[in-house]
């Protein structure tokens, strides 16, 4: 497995750094302070990582890398199974962060984490999949099973008259024709 450091070209004057185009300046390259390597994902993409500053370990590291993504690509975990093995806890904190991020104000998220903190603490799951297991017993519904109740409960379509939308053009004198 091929690491490597990547290159950087800085366009200088007087010591300065300007535009690629400007006159008189002297094209300098830098190598990274870190090395990169090539990672194949499960998914059968390539992604470029970064790894360490030293050649040897930033190798070791590669291999780990790509014999964890190795082992995913044979248990074909997706990144959803994935996502689902995460804690909860780091799941309620990715959370708040997103709900600060989108704006909310600190009252709303505060209050939305100490719902979802007590709730968790009340159920005691370790991960998504403890929550979806339990289904029932929580009080819960697995999305599969909402859907079947919703799709059973839902009123019937409205039956469509049997004349044409073009019926709203006649003047009323006139009767319909169906």
């Amino acid at each position: 497995m091929n690491v490597w450091r990547k290159q950087t070209v800085r366009y200088l004057l007087d010591g300065k750094s300007v535009r690629k185009g400007t006159t008189g300046t002297v094209a300098e390259r830098e190598l990274s302070k870190r090395f990169y390597g090539t990672l194949r994902l499960a998914n059968g993409k390539r992604k470029q990582v970064s790894l360490t500053e030293e050649r040897k370990t930033s190798q070791t590291l590669l291999r780990r890398l790509q014999t964890e993504a190795d082992t995913a690509r044979a248990n074909r975990e997706t990144r959803f199974t994935l996502e689902r093995k995460r804690p909860v806890n780091e799941l309620l904190a990715a959370y708040e962060t997103h709900l600060r991020d989108k704006g909310n104000t600190s009252r709303n998220v505060s209050e939305a984490v100490y719902r979802i903190h007590r709730l968790f603490t009340a159920t005691n799951p370790k991960t998504l999949t403890d929550i979806e297991s339990a289904g029932g017993s929580l009080g819960y519904q697995t999305p599969a099973a909402f859907a079947a109740g919703w799709a059973a409960s839902a009123p019937a379509a409205p039956s469509l008259p049997q004349y044409s939308p073009h019926h709203l053009l006649l003047p009323h004198s006139q009767p319909v024709l169906s």
